[in-house]
């Protein structure tokens, strides 16, 4: 038997590095339990896959998952897409239910990382056991075991809550000590507590999507948006060391946002006439401006992503549910069909999948039952009538003539039968 091999030279033997690339440190959230797009994963299965180190340290992490050319061409991924590596085993987080893990990213996707951590999540690749099941409910395929981790790759949608959960470095303290400063500028201030409102109140997963409206030495005010509505909110916050980041504390307080109105004429004056709003409005400054401009406009795009994704998982949660249940109830059509000795084999097995091809998630087995039924007496009506037109049944040969008409047996009759259906049937 042949067996396919490679030759391949350590790195060290065919390039020696000028200089020993920097990286950047992230937290990741492999996969965390529940109904995912391939499966049901239960906690225990998650608890187990970490005993057995399913996910190594070691184990890279690519840009973007392969598509099936990619499979076929370069099953050993491209260099250009390798972006991480995890440097802990996958671990079980009993408060999350999730497989976590510390990875370091290489320099050329370090601050593209930082920026997007936000908004992509990640992906495993990995061999599994499965088998059919019930999760709260309903029919489905459950993941029994991970027997082996392939890759864990940034992508667009998360599958099962794969996310990155934190930039241990952020970009902001990059800036900081690019610019030789050890206090951050407003700007990086503001991106700081985006991140931060954005880690505690913010979920993909959840369709909930947090940003920051204002804020100012200790205090942050920020929106947070659920399928249930839109609410705003203040939360104090502490720079930390070096003020580089920034740490959410206490507890938030949902709050309105008013409008304060101030004399126009200075303390003392006769006059004290209180104008109307528009004319006591403080000045917006430009930058602040575009700054409000720019965050209405990742709002929409955030809500046009949010509704496509939503609508995605509908449709792939559909098509899984309808492929759950025609294996379901595909015993209950075969026992239909397969009692009638009418039709011949073939057209029962191309009748049975016909009829089961019509279903969807809410077929009932009695409706199934009921399909099948009326779909086999509808064939075997074109069977008998394809019968009686070959002269089935008839007797021939009388009359004027004394030679016996051949009377065409059943086995003629089921040949001619399919092959009227596009079928011939074989015989060893």
């Amino acid at each position: 038997m042949s067996t396919r091999i490679r030759e391949a030279r350590p790195f060290a033997e065919a390039a020696t590095p000028s200089a020993k690339p920097g990286k950047g440190r992230i937290l990741v959230r492999l996969v965390d339990a529940g109904r995912g797009s391939s499966g049901v994963y239960p906690a225990e299965t998650l608890q187990a896959a970490a005993e057995a180190r399913v996910f190594p340290a070691g184990t890279l992490m690519f840009i973007d998952h392969p598509t099936e050319s990619d499979e076929w061409e370069r099953p050993e991924r491209s260099v250009r897409d390798l972006a991480a590596v995890l440097i802990e085993d996958a671990r079980f987080d009993a408060g999350t239910q999730a497989l976590v893990a510390e990875a370091d990213v290489y320099s050329a996707w370090r601050q593209p990382i930082a920026d997007m951590a936000g908004d992509i999540g990640v992906s495993i690749r990995a061999l599994a056991e499965a088998e059919q099941g019930e999760w709260e409910g309903a029919p489905a395929l459950i993941i029994t075991k991970l027997t082996e981790g392939l890759s864990v790759d940034f992508v667009t949608y998360a599958g099962r809550g794969g996310k990155v959960l934190e930039v241990l470095e952020s970009r902001a303290t990059a800036r900081a000590v690019r610019r030789g400063v050890a206090e951050a500028t407003a700007n990086d201030r503001r991106e700081q507590l985006s991140d931060a409102v954005r880690s505690a109140y913010g979920s993909r997963d959840a369709n909930t999507w947090a940003w920051v409206r204002d804020f100012d030495e200790a205090l942050v005010w920020f929106e947070v948006e659920t399928p249930d509505g839109m609410a705003t909110w203040q939360q104090s916050y502490t720079p930390a060391e070096n003020d580089m980041s920034v740490q959410l504390t206490g507890e938030r307080i949902e709050v309105r946002p008013t409008t304060t109105y101030v004399p126009v004429n200075p303390a003392g004056q006769s006059t004290t006439t209180q104008e109307s709003e528009e004319d006591t409005m403080p000045q917006i400054e430009e930058a602040r401006l575009r700054q409000l401009e720019e965050d209405a406009g990742r709002v929409t795009t955030l809500t046009t992503e949010r509704d496509t994704a939503v609508t995605r998982a509908e449709v792939a949660e559909k098509a899984l549910a309808a492929i759950e249940n025609r294996g379901k109830l595909r015993p209950v059509v075969t026992k239909v069909i397969g009692e009638s000795e009418a039709i011949p084999v073939t057209l029962r097995d191309q009748l049975v999948a016909s009829v089961v091809e019509g279903f969807d998630g809410t077929t009932t087995e009695a409706q199934a039952t009921e399909a099948a039924t009326a779909a086999l007496k509808a064939k075997e009506t074109e069977v008998a009538a394809i019968a009686e037109m070959l002269g089935a049944g008839s007797v021939r040969g009388l009359g004027g003539s004394t030679t016996t008409g051949d009377v065409p047996s059943q086995a003629d009759v089921d040949e001619a039968a399919a092959r009227a259906f596009g079928h011939t049937i074989k015989e060893a």
